[in-house]
């Protein structure tokens, strides 16, 4: 089994079933808001991560936050695409009203999505993901945890699906918790299909210690 972690990645755009690539177009996913019954808008949590999906790698990101909706102007917060077209912003709405969310790359905007006032106590934003990975179609791999990190208790893998509601859905069985001789993430030789993924390291209390994205490209 081989570790991918931290390798060299060149500048690729996304493919494959289930992923936004470039031309695609880009996604937007709102973690940290609490479901509202019987309403289109969700409750804002403490700390929101604001996932962009589909950029080209290395290009402008824009997340664009009008707070209180609509009599707040808005105000663009920047970031720049990873290896795989990803860029994420964490968020903490203020709690003085409505708030709407937008992602856009380049000439693509994708649907905003809104919230209303946070209704839970404030906690830890978690962490940004660490150095991307890539893999191949059925092939092993792994991905090791920074011994400067706390212990993790379990791992959790997702993949990317884009349509028509964009987010992360958990993949059952192909990820395992291993602390020999390092510790570490590990897919076994059944190996994942070409997509998209994120592979979280929780603690005990469901906290995350730390984040990885994965591309898995098709076998050559």
């Amino acid at each position: 089994m081989k570790s991918v972690f931290g390798a060299a990645l060149a500048a690729v755009t996304l493919g494959g079933a289930g992923v936004a690539g470039a031309q695609t177009g880009g996604a937007l996913i709102v973690e940290g808001a609490y479901e509202r019954p019987a309403s289109n808008l969700a409750f804002c949590g403490p700390c929101m991560t604001l996932w962009y999906v589909g950029a080209a790698p290395g290009a402008r990101i824009d997340f664009t936050i009008e707070e209180p909706y609509p009599s707040a102007p808005p105000v663009v917060h920047s970031v720049t695409a990873d290896p795989f077209g990803v860029g994420i912003y964490l968020f903490k709405p203020s709690g003085q009203g409505e708030v709407r969310m937008l992602g856009s790359s380049g000439q693509t905007r994708v649907r905003p999505r809104g919230c209303v006032p946070p209704i839970a106590p404030p906690r830890e934003c978690p962490p940004p993901p660490m150095n991307p990975v890539r893999a191949v179609e059925r092939e092993a791999f792994s991905i090791p945890l920074d011994d400067a990190l706390p212990a993790p208790f379990r791992v959790v893998l997702q993949q990317f699906r884009e349509s028509p509601d964009p987010r992360w859905e958990q993949v059952m069985g192909k990820a395992v918790l291993a602390t020999r001789p390092t510790r570490q993430a590990r897919i076994g030789r059944t190996g994942l299909r070409p997509g998209l993924y994120r592979l979280q390291f929780l603690g005990k209390k469901k906290e995350v210690i730390a984040v990885s994205l994965v591309r898995v490209d098709p076998r050559p």
